[in-house]
C-alpha cells in the first residue's frame, strides 16, 4: 500500500515506461487486470520489450493456446535479442501442444542466445527421446558422458539411450566399470539389477540384489541423521545395516500394537508454519507389516494429497527387506498403489507437502521467506526404534527433551512438541536454518578422533606409490628455490591443467581417486585434486595433509560427530607458517585465508596431530576482499565527457573478478557493464574498449580498464551547476532497506558478508566556463570494526577535482542501530552532488 501511494504521487507529477511498469505490477489485483493494463501500456509505449512481452500474454485470458503461441512468435520476431520468448515457446510446444520438434527448435534458439551451451548439451538427449530419434539421443548422451565422465546426471540418459537402441550389453559394461569405481553406490547397483533382470540374466540380477542387501554402510563409514527439512536424512545407522531382517522376526504384543496391525521403526511428522500462511508438512515413516491384514491396509495408501502436483513431493517409497526386489507400484491420484507387498515387509514412506496462502503458494513466497518471514514449528513428533547400544543422540536448539522406553523389544526414543519458537530466517546476516530450527543429532561415532582416523586410513591408502605424480612434481619444481615457489608451481599446474569435475561428496563418494589416476583421467573433484597436490608437495619435501570442510553450513554447531562435509581443501607448512589451499578452483590464489564459501566454516584436519575436536577454517580477512577504482573524466568540446575507469582487485577479489569473465565475450562484457552502471551512475555512456589481465592466472592482483564516453547528469540554475558524480556503490542501498526491516529482531549485525577494503578515486577535469567547485570538508567516520573517509582536492591550475572515498569493514558483530546510522551517512556522502559556482 505504501509503495502504491508513492507511485501515485510520482505519477501525478510525471510518468515514464518504468514508472507505469511498477505501478501496474503493484496496483493490479489479478492476472486479467495485469494483462489488460499491459495491452493499454503497449499502445502508448510500443518499443518497450518488457511491456510488449507482457501484452503478448493476452490470449491466456481466453484460453486460446495457439493464439498465445502466435502472439509470442510475433513478440520474438519483433525483439530478437529478448531470448526468454524462445524458452517460453519451447515449453509451450513441448508441454501444451506436444510438438517436440518445434520445442527443440526454440530451445536451441534460447540456449544459443543466452550462451547456455552446457544446458543445451545436457538437454539434447531428452528432446531426442521425445522425437523418437534414439540414435541422435545416444550420440548426444555419449558426448555428455565424454565431457563429464562418471557424473551421475550424465549416466542415466546414456543408459536409457542404450536401452532404446537395444544395446543393453554396452550399458551393463558401463555400469560394471562404475561399480568398480564406486562399490558402495546403491543407485548404480539398482540400475545394474534392472538391466540384468530385463535382459533375462536372472542369476546375475540375483547376485546384484544380494550385494545390495549385504552392504553395511556403518561398517565403513559414519552416518548422520538430521532434520529432514534440510535434506540431510539417512536412517541406516539406526538399523546397523540396510538389511533389517533380524528386527522383523520379533513379534510385538497386541498391547504394544494397540489397534494397529503394523508398527513403526521410524515415525516422524513435522509442520513448519510460515508467517504468510504457508505450511510445510514433512512426514517420514518406516512401517513393518506384521500380517496379511497389514498388507491389505497398506496396499492402497492414501497420502491425502496428489504427488503429481509440483509443489508436493513423494520423496521415498521403498521396501527394506533382504532377498526381495524393490517394491513396485504406481500413483493413482492421492493414492500410492503397491503391487507386491508381503507380510514381513518394512515400507519406507517420506513425503512433503505445502498448503495454505489461498492456494497461490509460490507467488513471491521465496522472496518473502528468505528476507521477511518469521516461522515456528507448529507441530513436531519424532520417534525411532533401535537395537543399537551405541546409538547416541543430542537435541539442539528449541527441540523438546526426548522420552525413552521399551517397545516391541527395542529402545524407543521419542520427541514431541508444539509451537516451538524459531528465529527469523535471513541468509544474509543471521545463522542458517540448520542453526535455527530445533533438530536432533543421532550418531554411532564415539568422538571426532574415530572419524579422523577412519578418513586418514582412506587418505593414506591412496597416497602410497604414485610414480607418475612424483616424477611430474620433480619436473615442475626443478627450477624453484623456495618452498613457496614449489607450492605455486604445483598449484598452478593442478588448477590450470586438471579440470574440476563435480562428484558428490557424501558417504557413497568419499574415497578419492589415486593421484596417478587423476593425472591419467585429466579431471577430478576437490578430494581428487587435493590429494594430488598433497602427493606432489610431500614429494618435494613440504608437509601437507587434507582438511574436510563444508561450503554450506555457515559455522553450524556440531554437537556429535557425523558425516556432514561436502568439500576438501589442504593445509601445508611453508616457512613455519600453515597455509590453507583450495586446489579446486583457479580463481582463488594461494593465500593465508580462503574464499568466502569456506572461511570460518567447520573443518576437520586429517593428520596425526589433530585432537578430538572439530576445528574452524581461518575467518574472513579484509585484505583478501580489496578493490580500488580510479575513474578519470575529461570534459569534451561536444559536451560529452570521455572517461577511463581503472580497477585493481586483490587476493580473493582478484579471483572472483576473473571468474566473472569466464565464458564472456568483449561485447557481452560491455553490455553487462552498461546495463549495471547506467542506473547506478544515473548517466548515459558507451564503452569503446576494455583491457584486462589474462583470466587464466592465479595472480593475487587483477587489473581491468574501461574506456568510453559519458553524459553526466547535470542541472544548471543561474550561475550554479550541479553534477551527479558516477561513484561505485561502496554500500548497496538495499542494505539500508534490510537493516530497516531488521529493527524487530534487535540482534547484532553480522559483518562477515561485508568484510573488505573498498576504495574509489574520482578525478574530473572541469572546464573554466563551468566555474569552480564548492569544496566540502573532509569526512572521517570510524568505529572499531568499520570506518569510512572522504577526502577531496582541487587543483586550480589543472582544473582537476579529486574525490577519494575509502571504506574498511572487519569481521565481527556490531550494534544494529549504530551500523544503520553509519550506512545512512555513507550513502548520503556517496550521493552528494558536486556544486560548481561561476563568478
Amino acid at each position: 500500500q505504501l509503495a502504491l501511494e508513492y507511485l501515485n504521487l510520482i505519477r501525478d507529477v510525471s510518468t515514464s515506461p518504468l514508472i507505469e511498469l511498477f505501478w501496474t505490477n503493484v496496483s493490479a489485483s489479478d492476472y486479467a487486470s495485469v494483462i489488460k493494463s499491459f495491452i493499454e501500456l503497449n499502445s502508448r509505449y510500443p518499443d518497450r520489450v518488457e511491456i510488449a512481452s507482457n501484452a503478448a500474454l493476452s490470449p491466456l485470458l481466453s484460453g486460446n493456446v495457439q493464439l498465445f503461441v502466435d502472439s509470442l512468435m510475433a513478440a520474438a520476431d519483433r525483439f530478437p535479442k529478448y531470448i526468454s520468448h524462445h524458452k517460453l515457446l519451447s515449453d509451450l510446444y513441448r508441454e501444451s501442444i506436444q510438438n517436440p520438434e518445434m520445442a527443440l527448435d526454440h530451445f536451441v534458439k534460447y540456449c544459443s542466445g543466452a550462451n547456455y551451451n552446457m544446458l543445451l548439451m545436457r538437454s539434447l538427449p531428452t528432446y531426442y527421446f521425445e522425437l523418437k530419434k534414439y540414435d541422435k539421443a545416444l550420440e548426444a548422451a555419449q558426448d555428455n558422458f565424454y565431457n563429464y565422465p562418471y557424473a551421475y546426471a550424465q549416466i542415466q540418459p546414456l543408459i536409457q539411450a542404450y536401452k532404446y537402441v537395444h544395446q543393453e550389453e554396452r550399458a551393463i559394461a558401463l555400469l560394471d566399470s562404475l561399480r568398480e569405481r564406486y562399490p558402495y553406490d546403491i543407485e548404480i547397483l539398482s540400475d545394474l539389477y534392472d538391466l540384468y533382470y530385463s535382459t533375462g540374466k536372472y542369476d546375475e540380477s540375483k547376485q546384484i540384489l544380494q550385494r545390495i542387501h549385504i552392504l553395511k554402510p556403518t561398517a565403513i563409514k559414519p552416518y548422520k541423521i538430521l532434520d529432514s527439512l534440510h535434506n540431510f536424512v539417512t536412517y541406516d545407522s539406526i538399523f546397523g545395516t540396510i538389511d533389517a531382517m533380524e528386527l522383523w522376526d520379533i513379534e510385538p504384543t497386541q498391547e504394544e500394537l494397540g489397534e494397529s496391525n503394523y508398527w513403526y521403526l521410524i515415525d516422524r511428522r513435522q509442520k513448519i508454519v510460515f508467517q504468510p500462511g504457508v505450511v510445510l508438512s514433512d512426514v517420514h515413516t518406516v512401517r513393518v507389516l506384521t500380517d496379511q491384514d497389514a498388507v491389505e491396509y497398506m496396499q492402497e495408501t492414501n497420502l491425502g494429497f496428489n504427488p503429481g502436483y509440483w509443489y508436493n513431493n513423494l520423496l521415498t517409497a521403498r521396501r527394506l527387506r533382504k532377498g526381495q526386489p524393490p517394491v513396485k507400484g504406481n500413483i493413482n491420484g492421492s493414492k500410492v498403489v503397491f503391487q507386491d507387498l508381503q507380510a514381513g515387509d518394512a515400507i519406507e514412506l517420506h513425503y512433503r507437502t505445502w498448503e495454505g496462502n489461498d492456494g497461490d503458494l509460490w507467488k513471491e513466497f521465496w522472496d518473502t521467506y528468505i528476507v521477511h518471514t518469521q516461522y515456528y514449528q507448529g507441530y513436531y513428533e519424532y520417534s525411532i526404534l533401535t537395537n543399537r547400544d551405541d546409538l547416541r543422540y543430542k537435541d539442539d536448539g528449541p527441540t523438546p527433551k526426548p522420552v525413552e522406553n521399551d517397545y516391541c523389544g527395542f529402545r524407543k526414543i521419542s520427541w514431541q512438541g508444539e509451537k516451538i519458537p524459531a528465529w527469523k530466517l535471513d541468509y544474509s546476516l543471521s545463522p542458517p536454518s540448520e542453526d535455527i530450527i530445533g533438530k536432533i543429532f543421532i550418531s554411532t561415532i564415539d568422538n571426532w578422533d574415530v572419524y579422523r582416523r577412519w578418513y586418514q586410513s582412506i587418505s593414506d591408502a591412496i597416497l602410497g606409490k604414485n610414480p607418475r605424480s612424483d616424477h611430474l612434481a620433480d619436473s615442475l619444481t626443478s627450477g624453484d628455490k623456495t618452498d613457496m615457489e614449489k607450492l605455486m608451481s604445483l598449484y598452478r599446474y593442478i588448477v590450470l591443467e586438471i579440470p574440476y569435475q563435480v562428484i558428490d561428496f557424501n558417504y557413497d563418494a568419499s574415497i578419492p581417486h589415486r593421484p596417478d589416476d587423476v593425472l591419467m583421467n585429466l579431471w577430478g573433484d576437490c578430494k581428487d585434486k587435493g590429494h594430488l597436490l598433497i602427493q606432489m608437495l610431500r614429494r618435494v619435501g613440504i608437509d601437507a595433509w587434507p582438511v574436510l570442510t563444508s561450503t554450506r553450513e555457515m559455522g553450524s554447531k556440531r554437537p556429535l560427530p557425523y558425516f556432514g562435509f561436502n568439500h576438501l581443501i589442504i593445509s601445508c607448512v611453508i616457512d613455519g607458517d600453515t597455509l590453507f589451499v583450495d586446489a579446486s578452483d583457479l580463481t582463488y590464489p594461494v593465500n593465508h585465508t580462503l574464499s568466502s564459501e569456506v572461511a570460518g566454516q567447520p573443518c576437520l584436519p586429517i593428520n596425526s596431530e589433530s585432537n578430538n575436536v572439530i576445528d574452524r577454517n581461518p575467518p574472513y580477512s579484509k585484505d583478501d576482499y580489496h578493490w580500488h577504482m580510479n575513474i578519470m573524466i575529461n570534459h569534451g568540446d561536444t559536451g560529452e565527457y570521455s572517461f577511463v575507469d581503472e580497477r585493481k582487485y586483490y587476493n580473493q577479489s582478484a579471483g572472483g573478478r576473473r571468474q566473472d569473465y569466464f565464458g564472456m565475450t568483449e561485447e557481452e562484457l560491455k553490455t553487462n557493464f552498461i546495463a549495471y552502471y547506467s542506473d547506478i551512475w544515473n548517466a548515459l555512456f558507451t564503452i569503446d574498449s576494455i583491457v584486462h589481465d589474462d583470466i587464466k592466472t592465479i595472480n593475487t592482483v587483477f587489473n581491468e580498464v574501461f574506456y568510453g564516453k559519458i553524459t553526466l547528469s547535470t542541472q544548471t540554475i543561474g550561475k550554479s551547476t550541479i553534477i551527479t558524480p558516477p561513484i561505485e556503490p561502496i554500500i548497496n542501498r538495499s542494505l539500508l532497506t534490510y537493516l530497516g526491516t531488521s529493527q524487530q529482531r534487535r540482534y547484532d549485525v553480522d559483518l562477515r558478508s561485508y568484510v573488505g577494503i573498498y576504495e574509489t578515486s574520482l578525478e574530473i577535469i572541469i572546464p573554466e566556463e563551468m566555474g569552480n567547485p564548492q569544496m566540502i570538508d573532509n569526512i572521517d567516520l570510524s568505529e572499531s570494526l568499520y570506518k569510512f573517509s572522504l577526502k577531496n582536492e582541487w587543483d586550480l591550475a589543472k582544473r582537476t577535482l579529486v574525490l577519494n572515498y575509502s571504506m574498511e569493514i572487519s569481521d565481527g558483530h556490531c550494534d544494529l542501530d549504530e551500523f544503520t546510522e553509519f550506512t545512512k551517512q555513507v550513502l548520503d556522502l556517496c550521493n552528494t552532488p558536486i556544486l560548481l559556482q561561476r563568478n
